[in-house]
């Protein structure tokens, strides 16, 4: 088996940011995340075309929006997978498939969602989930945050999703909240 037919072969990694509508109801376009993912610098990878809620990243069976990704780009064959692996083009996972398993389910630890501040009135915190292989270059920090044409969703950063400590997914978000004076 080639190691981008395996999980393992993949880099979990994610924009986040805040939205000013709930992240399921906002609609992503392919092209204009194809503008964004240029824009960083990242290569062809497997992408969610849909925002999701960092508290809904991780469903009811344990099962992550990445490891989604990988499968929906696996099953049935990894030819969808060798694509996008050589850099030929991306593929998108749609928002329905992603919502339909990512968007109801909270499956952290209530003690871990508490040390994490997350009210950010009336904005609301996203993540868009992408993986690429392991043999692809990172994507680049941003040096500024990026707004969306509609002025619907602001994009802060990029990182990767670290499967030994999920948790700093969600204090990336802590960082992101205003100090109190």
């Amino acid at each position: 088996m080639n190691s981008i037919e395996s999980a393992v072969g993949w880099r979990h990694f994610y924009f986040y940011g805040l939205s000013k509508a709930d992240p399921s109801s906002v609609q992503l376009d392919a092209q204009a995340l194809v503008g964004l993912f240029t824009a960083t610098d990242v290569q062809p990878a497997v992408v969610s075309l849909a925002l999701i809620d960092p508290k809904y990243v991780i469903n009811q069976k344990g099962l992550t929006a990445w490891l989604f990704l990988f499968l929906k780009a696996r099953v049935p064959d990894s030819d969808t997978l060798k694509y996008v692996a050589s850099g030929k083009g991306f593929s998108f996972v749609s928002a329905d498939e992603m919502r339909a398993v990512f968007g109801s389910h909270i499956n952290w630890p209530k003690e871990v969602l508490e040390r994490h501040p997350y009210d950010f009135s009336p904005r609301r915190p996203f993540v868009l989930p992408f993986i690429l292989p392991n043999s692809a270059t990172p994507p680049r920090s941003l040096s500024q945050s990026l707004i969306s044409p509609d002025g619907g969703f602001e994009i802060f950063g990029v990182a990767e999703l670290d499967p030994q400590d999920p948790e700093k997914l969600l204090a990336i978000f802590s960082s992101l909240h205003p100090q109190p004076k």
